[in-house]
């Protein structure tokens, strides 16, 4: 009995280890592309964000006046090539639009050890367009993972609208879903949306699918919640991978950015 004790004991320990030093392959699962790589559209921007470290960004720049831009946080396994795809509602809708890769995605090296190597990224990636645009023209958009960034970066300044796709209320909620087993303080990288959301003041959009097996739709339901002002807009059977291209979100992204100037 006291064997079989320590081998639960023992695996335990080392499951606990292992999600520890490998949660971010675990959880963000970056994929790379070599240097050499051509987007399909845009103009490459580089963002020094740390010591011999910069950012890689696309800039999508609309083909007619723009109005704004549009700054795209990608989810996990993502990066520029695939949030091309993805964001591409918003282009050639009189906005540009621009999407940075996080350490260790596309073509931006260095890893991601916690919260401190993502937000004060993202958080370069709008200084960067603040130098270009009024804030008043900014725009944040935030798909899945993306959606810590984007509420970081809205609660430390005041964007003209916040768009969240299938948010969370911090990747520890997330962890507690999974793997319940673990305990919090195992977790490096938490982005808490929730508590980032305390002090925004820019009007908000959620748009979540119900039938979300990635990120319950439980979760944008507490976020409106704790938040009414939250313009919260739920997909019916919609599920994590089909919220992004959902017509309900191209419904209210053009609702908000198309209404602008007329």
């Amino acid at each position: 009995m006291k064997l079989f004790f320590k081998i639960v004991i023992g695996t335990y320990v080392i499951v606990c280890l292992l999600a520890y030093i490998l949660q971010d392959k675990i959880i963000l699962r970056p994929h790379k592309i070599y240097e050499e790589e051509v987007f399909t559209k845009g103009i490459e921007v580089e963002i020094p964000v740390d010591d011999d470290l910069t950012m890689n960004c696309l800039f999508i720049k609309s083909k007619t006046p723009s109005k704004g831009v549009i700054l795209y946080f990608h989810g996990n396994k993502g990066n520029i090539f695939r949030s091309i795809y993805q964001s591409r509602m918003v282009q050639n809708i009189g906005y540009d639009v621009f999407i940075p890769d996080y350490r260790g995605y596309g073509k931006t090296e260095g890893k991601i050890w916690s919260d401190n190597d993502l937000l004060p990224d993202a958080d370069q990636a709008y200084q960067f367009l603040m130098s270009r645009y009024d804030e008043k023209d900014i725009y944040l958009m935030g798909y899945s993972l993306g959606s810590g960034m984007a509420s970081y970066v809205a609660s430390k300044h005041q964007p003209a609208h916040l768009f969240m796709i299938a948010p969370f209320t911090s990747l520890v909620d997330i962890k507690n879903q999974f793997a319940w087993f673990l305990p919090d303080f195992l977790m490096r990288i938490k982005l808490p949306v929730i508590d980032h959301m305390s002090t925004v003041r820019s009007p908000t959009s959620i748009i979540h699918g119900t039938q979300d097996p990635v990120v319950d739709y439980k979760y944008a339901v507490e976020l409106k919640s704790k938040f009414p002002d939250i313009n919260l807009i739920t997909s019916e059977g919609q599920d994590h991978r089909g919220i992004i291209f959902d017509k309900l979100l191209k419904d209210e992204l053009h609702r908000v950015l198309l209404k602008k100037g007329g």
